[in-house]
């Protein structure tokens, strides 16, 4: 009898990650099926297949078609009602990018998990950087003090394809056209959660605008600053997505008796840099990876390299697999994915609204949730005039405001 894992796939721009992990773990997952309606996508990864995978172009048809999990790999606005569809079938999810956007979208998500009983995760890959994952252990093991400050940086050179470049067309919009920056906070954010496991409460931005080529109706915001309030009382400086210039994440978190970052630049991720408080030099090391046991490296260790992003596609996608096998527990459950999307969200109204603070509620919480339960607004359609949150901060367009918190 087959005992592995049955997974599905949704959207294989992204989703090629997930199909070359189950390769690699092929005796305890396996793709089953993928749902796609791009022919030529289909193709461009058909080799990618196992024996096992069917296509389908109809999700309801793909979820119901015998999966153990699904993972989404869709349209970054479009998550939330595809794994509610997924839990309601008892089929485990893992979102691929942010978990939510719309703040009741949050609530909906989370009370699904609740209803449910169905495991849910967020696929942040940056954790298993060999440099943060040394910064959580180190943080752990209490060898640089409490938690004080912490900065997250992530530049993307932003390359648009044919959809994105002038002119653009109203009616039928890409998310990324339309993207504040800092919704896409998982690989700024998120990883400082990871480190410090702690969980944003507030939340105030800026952002900095720059007019778009072509129209004046797609986001005009290149930059976004988030100043976050942790349940430790720890407040961290993070970016959404940079766009423009080389492709960088960088991470720096400040204790009581030293600081630890990584490196401009370095995409892997794997120098990490170590000063106490009353020293002038930084300490370079190149900390080890110890996420896979041996017996997983003599296994899998010549798979994990091809997997994506140095490796770390494959240790999530592992992670994952021991998550469905009820081997471990993961981070980023439903509870803390909601809990960053809402940052980021909020930091949007922060930044329409005059830099206000905002509370983000304990998502346990069924009472702190009601706030924003049915607040459904957010900057993403296919046509424009269907946008029901502001994707602009041009003073133009300050009319749009909105305000939210009682």
């Amino acid at each position: 009898m087959d005992k592995r894992l049955k997974i599905g796939v949704m959207g294989l721009v992204r989703g090629d990650f997930a199909l070359k992990g189950c390769l690699a773990f092929y005796d305890r997952a396996v793709v089953t099926a993928v749902c796609e309606k791009n022919e030529k996508q289909v193709e461009a990864v058909r080799h990618l297949f196992a024996p096992e995978t069917k296509v389908y172009t109809d999700f309801d048809e793909f979820i119901d078609s015998g999966l153990d999990a699904v993972i989404l790999c869709n349209y970054f606005d479009e998550h939330v009602p595809y794994a509610i569809k997924a839990m309601e079938k008892g089929v485990a999810v893992m979102s691929e990018t942010i978990a939510a956007a719309s703040l009741g979208e949050c609530i909906d998500l989370v009370e699904a998990h609740e209803r449910t009983g169905v495991k849910y995760m967020l696929g942040a890959n940056c954790p298993y950087f060999k440099a943060v994952h040394a910064m959580k252990d180190k943080i752990a093991n209490k060898e640089y003090g409490r938690v004080m400050y912490a900065d997250a940086e992530y530049i993307h050179s932003h390359v648009p394809g044919a959809e994105l470049k002038p002119p653009v067309d109203l009616d039928n919009l890409h998310w990324r056209q339309t993207l504040p920056c800092c919704y896409y906070n998982m690989h700024s954010l998120g990883p400082l959660m990871y480190i410090t496991e702690s969980v944003p409460v507030k939340v105030l931005g800026k952002g900095v605008r720059m007019d778009s080529p072509g129209t004046k109706k797609v986001s005009d915001m290149r930059k976004s600053f988030c100043i976050t309030e942790m349940d430790n009382g720890a407040v961290f400086n993070t970016t959404g997505v940079v766009n423009g210039g080389t492709i960088s994440k960088w991470f720096r978190v400040a204790c009581e008796t030293g600081t630890m970052e990584t490196v401009h630049g370095d995409w892997r991720e794997e120098v990490l840099l170590e000063s106490g408080v009353y020293e002038n030099e930084f300490k370079k090391t190149l900390p080890p990876w110890p996420l896979l046991t041996a017996e997983e490296n003599r296994k899998y260790g010549h798979f994990i390299g091809g997997v994506g992003h140095g490796g770390i596609d494959a240790i999530l996608m592992l992670d994952f697999i021991k998550y469905l096998e009820g081997e471990k527990e993961v981070f980023f459950d439903v509870y803390r994915a909601a809990a960053l999307a809402s940052a980021g969200i909020l930091t949007w109204y922060s930044i329409i609204n005059g830099s206000k603070e905002y509370e983000i509620p304990d998502f346990h919480d069924k009472k702190a949730r009601e706030i924003f339960r049915g607040d459904y607004r957010k900057p993403f359609a296919k046509r424009y005039e269907d946008l029901t949150l502001q994707c602009r901060i041009n003073p133009d367009d300050l009319n749009e405001m909105v305000n939210v918190q009682k």
